[in-house]
């Protein structure tokens, strides 16, 4: 305790003599007038130290609201509009496209028959549509056109000692003469038109994660054409008269309700992978028309036309999945993708007139499907 008073007195009174030097010098200054000299850098010295607090209070105030900055999450742009389109390079087929059987001139009893039918190929097609938003929230109105146009290489087959069934003959013309040839060739022509005015709204479950609900209005023009031409027929009844060439076409017209689902998944680097189902039921107005022409023993004038028209229902189908990559700008963002697309229209050959020597042809299903590269920009 004692030891504890003698140091605070000693430095009480070092204190104190320390002030009272310094005032005295002070004194001594203002007296001598140096005061003007000295105080200018007192004052500056007190107001840098008051600009250095102010700065560094304003340095830490800017460097909480960077770090508040930073750990906010970035605002990802929105872009309501949207314009696309698709370059299809797709596969179309017809199940019922049957020109010809051929069947083998042996002595067995059940030979065995193969069909002559066509052969198809990818052919290039186009898409376009857009997408506008809605007063609703998360609502969206959109429109799409599609286009597809087919027409695969001729099918040529021949066989010797009249080893092919002219079947598009039979049973129209009634007899079994006559129809029995060498050589077939046919060529079939699609043309594909379809388009869609849809409603769509979008869900959010998580960030990473898109989920489109939608329904609308689908119609579709499908036009077909089938072509064949038999050559060197196998003559039993001199008195029949047999076609040589018959040429089908098949007009078709449809209209009614879809929807469909979208799923689209988030990846790192603006990455997708989607998912798209849809799925309507349409009816449609069916026109065909089937000639027959180039008679033997006739002018090459003489023709018979068939015609036929009827109504019916049947089902479409869409089936998309495939990956896309986003890239945003300052006031607008492109996406690329690259999927697979299959298709389904089913019941789409009708060609009435048209039926083989065992049973008639039933309504067959148009099916295409293929990869297809999409370009959409959203603004």
């Amino acid at each position: 305790m004692i030891r504890f008073l003698m140091v605070c007195s000693i430095s009480f009174q070092f204190f104190t003599s320390h002030c009272f030097s310094d005032q005295s010098i002070l004194q001594d200054s203002v007296s001598t007038g140096e005061n003007d000299a000295d105080q200018k850098p007192i004052t500056d010295f007190f107001s840098f130290e008051a600009n250095s607090q102010s700065s560094s209070e304003d340095w830490q105030n800017d460097d909480s609201n960077q770090q508040h900055a930073s750990e906010s999450p970035k605002k990802e742009k929105y872009f309501p509009y949207h314009l696309y389109a698709e370059f299809l390079y797709f596969k179309i087929s017809e199940d019922a496209i049957k020109y010809a059987e051929k069947f083998p001139q042996d002595s067995t009893i059940t030979p065995r028959v193969s069909e002559i039918k066509q052969d198809f190929s990818y052919s290039p097609g186009v898409r376009v549509g857009a997408g506008v938003p809605t007063y609703l929230d998360q609502w969206e109105i959109g429109a799409e056109w599609t286009y597809l146009y087919s027409h695969p290489s001729i099918r040529r087959s021949k066989a010797k000692e009249f080893g092919i069934l002219a079947s598009l003959v039979i049973p129209t013309w009634g007899a079994f003469g006559n129809n029995a040839v060498e050589h077939v060739k046919g060529s079939w022509h699609l043309t594909f038109n379809s388009v869609d005015l849809n409603l769509q709204r979008k869900f959010h479950p998580t960030k990473s994660v898109l989920i489109s609900a939608w329904g609308g209005i689908l119609a579709g023009f499908i036009d077909q054409k089938i072509s064949v031409h038999y050559k060197d027929f196998r003559i039993d009844f001199i008195e029949v008269t047999t076609p040589q060439k018959v040429v089908s076409k098949q007009w078709m017209s449809s209209v009614g309700p879809y929807m469909g689902l979208d799923l689209a998944c988030r990846l790192p680097k603006k990455f997708d992978l989607f998912f798209k189902y849809s799925i309507g039921l349409l009816g449609g107005m069916f026109s065909v028309k089937t000639k027959y022409k180039d008679f033997s023993k006739s002018s090459d004038e003489a023709h018979v036309t068939l015609k036929d028209s009827y109504t019916s229902t049947f089902t479409v189908q869409q089936m998309q999945a495939g990956i896309s990559k986003d890239w945003t700008f300052r006031c607008w963002e492109t996406s690329v993708a690259l999927g697979w697309e299959f298709q389904q229209w089913a019941h789409q050959m009708n060609m009435r007139w048209f039926s083989s020597f065992t049973q008639a042809q039933d309504p067959a299903d148009l099916s295409f499907y293929g990869p297809f590269l999409r370009i959409l920009c959203r603004f």
